[in-house]
């Protein structure tokens, strides 16, 4: 996958990690937005894509389906 941003939505985000308002993101940068299945994705998986250099950001305090989640990354 070849993008300048890669960032995942994640509801176990503590504080001190990054809330999607405050994320810059340039017109010229492809962003990859990834919303896990209605479950979130599993400790394993995020192991594997915060090794491989993704963000993960808060969509708030709420866990939200995913149909939402994807509107709310917008």
């Amino acid at each position: 996958i070849s993008a300048d941003t890669i960032l995942v939505a994640h509801e176990k985000v503590g504080k001190t990690k990054t809330g999607i308002d405050s994320i810059s993101i340039h017109d010229s940068d492809r962003t990859l937005l990834l919303v896990g299945p209605e479950g979130g994705f599993s400790e394993s998986e995020i192991s594997d894509l915060t090794d491989k250099g993704v963000e993960l950001v808060s969509l708030g305090p709420n866990r939200l389906r995913a149909e939402t989640a994807a509107i709310a990354f917008m």
